[in-house]
């Protein structure tokens, strides 16, 4: 199950964060993450709720900005 979001920006982005998670065993699915065109395309990670702190770390300590 799936209900938190971590907005990360570009695609290519959350490509790479989604490969480091799935890396270290977390679940997780790619999503635009604001359909605000105003602010252009945002994407970021679907994860499971449990994870999000793990996962945010886990970022963090792997250079990608949240």
């Amino acid at each position: 199950m799936y209900t938190s979001q971590i907005k990360i920006g570009s695609q290519t982005a959350s490509i790479k964060a989604s490969k480091i998670l799935k890396a270290y065993g977390l679940q997780c699915d790619i999503i635009k993450a604001d359909k605000d065109r105003s602010k252009g395309c945002i994407f970021g990670l679907k994860i499971n709720t449990e994870d999000y702190k793990t996962a945010v770390d886990i970022l963090s300590k792997n250079g990608i900005k949240i």
